[in-house]
Formats: C-alpha cells, sequence, structure tokens
C-alpha cells in the first residue's frame, strides 16, 4: 500500500516518510465535528483525564508528568489557557459578579470605610484587582512559582519544574473559581 500524502510505500498503520496514517477517513459530517475538539482544542490529549487526576490525586498526577509519563497528561501551558479562558469568559458573561470578585469588593469596601461599592474610589490596588480579577492568578504565577522553588530549595525540582507544577494548581484553581462562580453567583 501507498501513503496518499506523499506516495511511500507503507507497511505499518502509519508512513515512515510523514507519519501519516494508512486508513485515512473521508471527510462527511462526524468527521468534522471530531476535528473541532481534537484539532482546534486537542481535547483529546488528556485534558479530562488530567482535571480527573488534579481533583483525585492531584500529587501523584503531577509527580508522573514530571518524571516523564505525559502522554496521558495535558500539557500544562494549555491546561492553564483552556481553564483561564473558560473562567475568564464565564466571569466576563456574569459581569464579574464571581465568588472572587465579591471576596475582593469585600476588601476594598472594608479598607476604604464605603458602605456599598458606590462609594468606592477607582484608583486603588484593589479597585483595579476587582476589575481585573480573572487574571490576577496568571499575572502573579511567576512570582508564585519563585516563592515555591525557593521554599522548596532542597527538592530535586528546577525552577521551570515548580513553574509546571504551579502552571497546573492555577488551572485547577480556576476550575475552582468557576465552579464557585456558578454557586454563589449574583445578578
Amino acid at each position: 500500500m501507498n501513503c496518499k500524502n506523499c506516495n511511500t510505500v507503507v507497511l505499518g498503520e502509519f508512513c515512515s516518510q510523514c507519519g501519516q496514517r494508512t486508513k485515512v477517513k473521508r471527510i462527511d459530517l462526524k468527521y468534522l465535528l471530531d476535528e473541532i475538539p481534537n484539532s482546534i482544542f486537542q481535547l483529546n490529549r488528556g485534558f479530562l483525564f488530567t482535571l480527573k487526576e488534579l481533583f483525585l490525586r492531584p500529587g501523584h498526577s503531577i509527580k508522573e508528568f514530571l518524571s516523564g509519563k505525559r502522554v496521558n497528561h495535558y500539557k500544562p501551558i494549555s491546561f492553564l489557557l483552556i481553564t483561564s479562558t473558560i473562567y475568564v469568559l464565564s466571569a466576563y458573561l456574569m459581569e464579574r459578579n464571581t465568588f472572587f470578585y465579591d471576596i475582593v469588593l469585600g476588601f476594598e469596601q472594608g479598607a476604604s470605610g464605603a458602605k456599598n461599592s458606590d462609594e468606592i474610589t477607582e484608583t486603588s490596588l484593589l479597585s483595579w484587582m476587582s476589575k481585573y480579577q480573572a487574571y490576577i492568578p496568571l499575572l502573579i504565577l511567576p512570582l508564585f512559582s519563585i516563592s515555591t522553588y525557593l521554599a522548596f530549595i532542597k527538592s530535586k525540582y528546577n525552577f521551570f519544574e515548580h513553574l509546571v507544577i504551579n502552571f497546573y494548581i492555577t488551572g485547577q484553581q480556576m476550575v475552582i473559581y468557576w465552579l464557585l462562580g456558578f454557586l454563589f453567583y449574583k445578578e
């Protein structure tokens, strides 16, 4: 059998020259619907597995990834970007009335002595944080990684491995914030 892509003789399931599968599906509606999560989001590469493992066995899951068992795990940066995007979109759709927004707004009201949110000045750091609260975990991620690296300097992990650990932890936090946002959603 010859490869349909490069016309090389193929003996196995994949072409040794270009890597294309020997069995190519015909394009139909099912093919296109399968391509959306597989090509755009690549959710077939362990996103739900990684999410489940981070909630059921977080330490074991991250240790596996760091030790080289990466096939079943979703890549850490992609995991964080997808979970952050879901959280930011939900925060936007809920007009920032999320659990985290309420916490920051409460601190801001307490710090300014305001009786309600209309009395708060827009110049404070807390005001900025309440406005852009969905991005705060992403902004402090490098600082948090430096902190964990220094706190666990005797561990066998370097700074970049701490960064990967914190990508997964922050992605998991985004899912928790998203869930809390729905639980405590106020109109």
